[in-house]
């Protein structure tokens, strides 16, 4: 017998599955979670949080507008953490460590994933920014105006006593050092 995933995921999706069972399971799942964790209501107290947290994904899937966005946020939100992953797979292989994320690597890290997230949030599966994010002709020119004249102060800044490299100065920076 011969099995089509195909038809199979799409039965899945003609019965409601994507749109009320995984919805209430990741919602019930992480509500839960997060309360026997923090143990807002007190010790043992397992029947109140997973009555909150059955309430609350019940709820949560009688909103058709709030399970599309979650069906369209979780897939985007993976497969971010898939190039994240793959980025740090590639970054290991070149002797990348795990303590030499910081300084301004840190920082760039944390607006590179600020960013996916607005991506992600942003109707539509294509990799394009919202409207507000996409800079105009004169606003490119005044970003790379201000990028070169970052660079031409910091070099002409820079201090003469070290033997390093501009790149390894670079690569120092990024670690923090």
């Amino acid at each position: 017998m011969v099995v089509d995933f195909t038809s199979v995921f799409l039965e899945l999706q003609a019965m409601g599955i994507y749109d009320f069972i995984l919805p209430f399971l990741l919602v019930f799942a992480i509500l839960f979670a997060v309360l026997e964790k923090l143990q807002i209501f007190g010790n043992d107290k397992k029947n109140v949080n997973l009555i909150i947290a059955l309430i609350s994904g019940l709820i949560l899937i009688s909103r058709p507008e709030i399970t599309y966005l979650i069906n369209n946020f979780i897939p985007k939100v993976s497969m971010f953490i898939i190039v994240v992953l793959m980025f740090l797979v590639i970054a290991g292989m070149f002797g990348a460590k795990a303590g030499d994320w910081s300084g301004y690597a840190l920082f760039v890290a944390f607006i590179i994933s600020i960013l996916a997230i607005i991506w992600a949030l942003y109707p539509g599966s294509a990799f394009i920014f919202p409207e507000w994010f996409r800079p105009d002709a004169q606003e490119k020119a005044w970003i790379i105006l201000i990028v070169t004249i970052v660079i031409v102060i910091s070099y002409i800044g820079r201090s003469k006593t070290s033997n390093d490299s501009w790149i390894e100065k670079f690569a120092n920076s990024l670690k923090g050092k």
